[in-house]
């Protein structure tokens, strides 16, 4: 997993001591890393001028995906911390470290490599072509650590798995990104990101605006945001079109947002009007979370285990009455693997169900079958299975609602 694309090297690194101590342990990794993120950009802002900087942390909380991902065990919250510390320490006239922090990003999220692009014109307008060799640190280290794994020194290059110009996930409407980032930060807050976005582009057009702000924040997200648009629409690169990618950048997103406050600050001049509205949207802001917007928070859907996880609960329950749990399981739903108390790629009487394993059976083994991950993902259809009723005995149905992600099938191999 250090040396794995798919598992994101650089994520795995750090978040594995928090590992130790499982699930929650990977969560209070991401709190933190959460709570980093949010206070280097609040310093970001600080150092921009704009105002009130200390309204970043009510904008950050108050966007209902960023708080779900804190208690997650996923990378795009370390790839946001990275962009902000950079950002942070480029501000600062500390241009080689924070370059050496981008070099890494890719080693958290394969998007690293578009604003590694980004800032490298960056690098280029304000003529200080010297960093751009800082940003091939990352590769360069990880290059030389992988080559004694896969004996060899370009795996960076040869192991990537998101190469792929087929339609693996489908593909959608090139404005799909437009619709999700709503669900994102919520309305009030994508409305000041709308505002702050005209207002820099006006700033641009007066000549008024930074290199710094020009690219690190609005060429930045833009690249990426333009990137992950096309990629879905196009169905390439493995895209699913999944909105969390966009935390990634969130902080780039919660920049242009205060600056859509700063535009109100600067264009009414009454200071009571002023504080006013500014207490307005505040109250909206927060407020808006817990209203019964779709782009708020569902206690169901967001705090609630899923259909598929409670059917794993159900089919775990159902595996110990009949005392079939003590035999080999086999799986495409990562979740059985927390029920299973499953805590190594080493463990091989509980873990993934593969095409090659159905020819390797034993007596008693269990086969759990799932309509999504081990038809979609490992390519196990269902009439695999019936065409193997000499080998195995159907044990039980598992459906919720025909729901097309939430049937599971018991298999038992004779």
């Amino acid at each position: 997993m250090y040396f794995n694309h798919w598992a994101k090297p650089l994520y795995v690194l750090f978040c594995a001591p928090f590992a130790q101590f499982g699930f929650i342990g990977a969560q209070i990794f991401n709190v933190l890393v959460g709570y980093f993120t949010v206070l280097s950009t609040y310093f970001i802002i600080k150092r921009l001028n704009v105002s009130y900087p200390i309204l970043c942390f009510i904008l950050f909380l108050s966007a209902p995906l960023f708080v779900l991902m804190s208690i997650s065990g996923l990378t795009e919250l370390l790839f946001a911390l990275f962009i902000s510390l950079s950002l942070l320490l480029t501000l600062k006239k500390q241009t080689i470290l924070s370059a050496c922090l981008i070099s890494f990003l890719p080693f958290i999220r394969s998007e690293g490599l578009i604003i590694i692009g980004v800032v490298s014109l960056y690098y280029v307008f304000i003529k200080e072509l010297k960093y751009i060799l800082y940003l091939s640190l990352g590769t360069i280290i990880y290059s030389i650590a992988g080559y004694f794994f896969y004996n060899d020194i370009f795996w960076v290059f040869t192991k990537i798995p998101y190469a792929n110009m087929t339609k693996l996930y489908g593909s959608g409407t090139i404005l799909h990104f437009f619709e999700q980032l709503n669900y994102v930060i919520g309305i009030p807050i994508y409305i000041l990101f709308g505002i702050g976005l005209l207002y820099l582009f006006f700033k641009f057009l007066k000549k008024q605006l930074s290199f710094e702000i020009l690219f690190l924040v609005i060429g930045s997200f833009l690249a990426f945001f333009v990137a992950h648009s096309v990629f879905w629409y196009l169905g390439i690169f493995n895209s699913f079109g999944m909105k969390r990618v966009l935390i990634a950048v969130i902080p780039l997103i919660i920049i242009i947002a205060m600056y859509g406050i700063q535009f109100i600050m600067d264009t009414i001049l009454h200071k009571k009007i002023k504080k006013g509205i500014v207490t307005i949207i505040l109250i909206y802001i927060v407020i808006f979370p817990f209203t019964s917007n779709p782009a708020a928070y569902n206690k169901t859907k967001d705090f609630e285990l899923e259909n598929s996880q409670q059917n794993a609960y159900h089919i775990y329950n159902f595996l110990e009455r009949k005392n079939l749990i003590q035999y080999n399981c086999y799986f495409d739903f990562c979740y059985f693997f927390i029920l299973y108390n499953n805590k190594s790629f080493e463990d091989k009487q509980h873990t993934w169900l593969y095409k090659e394993r159905l020819q390797q059976l034993s007596k008693n083994d269990i086969i759990i079958w799932d309509n999504w991950y081990a038809q979609h993902q490992y390519g196990i259809s269902l009439d695999t299975l019936i065409k193997m009723e000499q080998q195995l005995r159907l044990k039980k149905i598992f459906e919720v609602n025909s729901s097309q992600k939430d049937k599971f099938i018991i298999y038992q191999a004779l």
